[in-house]
């Protein structure tokens, strides 16, 4: 299910999301921006999952 691509866009995915919410956290004092971190995660890991498998017609 996971190929190499989608675990590596997860985990860059992943990295920045942890930037993100340390500047959040650092701006703003709320540990809710920790959301960024999974967010970021998901959303790098769709969209290689959507470029690897394109829609059939």
């Amino acid at each position: 299910m996971w190929s190499r691509r989608m675990r590596q866009a997860a985990l860059i995915g992943g990295v920045v999301g942890l930037a993100l919410f340390y500047a959040m956290y650092t701006v703003f004092g709320s540990p809710a921006y920790a959301l960024f971190i999974i967010f970021g995660a998901a959303i790098a890991a769709g969209t290689v999952w959507v470029m690897d498998n394109p829609p059939v017609d």
